[in-house]
């Protein structure tokens, strides 16, 4: 990764980094990386490219809860495989595919893509993004729905990834999902996973 830029503030940058060395003990990186993004935006942090002109590839695994009224099971669980592409030092454009089984009676394929805006700060890389994709759902005959089809989702993301060096990193991803196709059903999906990435440079 290229050298970190210098701070515009370097006493605030000072009094930050010991406040977060006081604060890091007792707070889960989920909310580190929300510290760190919002300090990094108002300039008090040194932000590194975080994976510019690299690719990366992942795979994820955890858990989906369809929130409202629904004919399907409500609980699943997932796990995908996907490929990032640094467009630069801010901006990944990451394709993924995902298993979705919610037991016992419907199993899911999906693939989208998911725009990306990381904050690379430290040793963390906190992220928000939007995401597009169709799902082929095999649907059990008691449901009563038919044995295929096919939908349309739209979503959000955000996650944190730690960096465990040049080549490798461990996160925690939370998604958003409305089933645009099958609203009336399945108003929106939780998904909530653990995220291990490769990085390769271009």
């Amino acid at each position: 990764m290229p050298a970190p830029r210098p701070s515009r503030h370097p006493e605030l940058l000072a009094r930050g980094r010991v406040l977060l060395a006081t604060l890091r003990p007792v707070m889960g990186p989920a909310v580190m990386g929300l510290v760190l993004t919002g300090l990094a935006l108002m300039g008090l942090v040194p932000s590194a490219h975080a994976y510019d002109r690299q690719v990366g590839l992942f795979a994820t695994a955890g858990y989906t809860g369809i929130v409202g009224d629904t004919p399907y099971p409500p609980h699943a669980v997932t796990a995908g495989l996907g490929v990032g592409f640094g467009l630069d030092d801010v901006w990944e454009l990451r394709v993924r595919t995902d298993y979705a089984a919610h037991v016992p009676n419907v199993h899911r394929m999906s693939l989208s893509a998911d725009l990306v805006y990381l904050v690379d700060v430290l040793s963390a890389v906190p992220y928000l993004g939007i995401s597009a994709g169709g799902a082929l759902s095999v649907l059990d005959a008691s449901l009563g729905l038919g044995e295929l089809r096919g939908d349309f989702l739209a979503g959000a993301l955000g996650g944190l990834d730690v960096l465990l060096g040049r080549e490798w990193t461990l996160g925690v991803e939370l998604r958003l999902a409305w089933v645009l196709t099958d609203f009336d059903r399945e108003p929106m999906q939780i998904t909530g996973l653990a995220r291990l990435q490769a990085l390769f440079e271009l």
